[in-house]
């Protein structure tokens, strides 16, 4: 199993939560295997637009192998893969920054933190579970 942080507002967060999938770029979602644990880091509220968050907004395990294409609208097509999320409460990420490995600079650790998906250790994934009172073991 792999452990992941996917960087997405909270709506679009949100919308995978209640449909039961996780949306990203299809090279990202290639990156993902049946299992995996995907943490979902939300900048803001609204993608584009409302008010900064900051915050660990959702967890999911994939459930399914391959990604595949819905057409949302007829100049839209999204890519998906099944996820099941688990029960777990909103975390702010500010209290973890000391802690979590992937931020090396914890002054500046917004400016770099990467965009999309991006792999993050056991340890990490353990950290920002226990903050978001996930229990991620299968």
């Amino acid at each position: 199993m792999n452990y992941w942080v996917h960087v997405i507002s909270k709506d679009h967060a949100l919308t995978g939560v209640e449909a039961g999938f996780i949306r990203a770029k299809p090279v990202d979602l290639q990156l993902l295997g049946k299992g995996d644990l995907v943490f979902f880091y939300s900048p803001g509220t609204l993608f584009r637009a409302g008010e900064i968050l900051q915050a660990f907004t959702a967890v999911a395990r994939v459930t399914s192998d391959a990604p595949y294409q819905v057409e949302t609208s007829p100049k839209v097509h999204a890519w998906r893969l099944n996820a099941t999320f688990l029960t777990c409460e909103e975390a702010p990420i500010e209290p973890l920054i000391p802690r979590l490995d992937f931020i090396q600079d914890t002054a500046n650790w917004a400016r770099f933190l990467p965009r999309g998906m991006f792999a993050i250790g056991g340890d990490d994934a353990g950290r920002i579970a226990d903050a978001m009172k996930a229990h991620i073991a299968q």
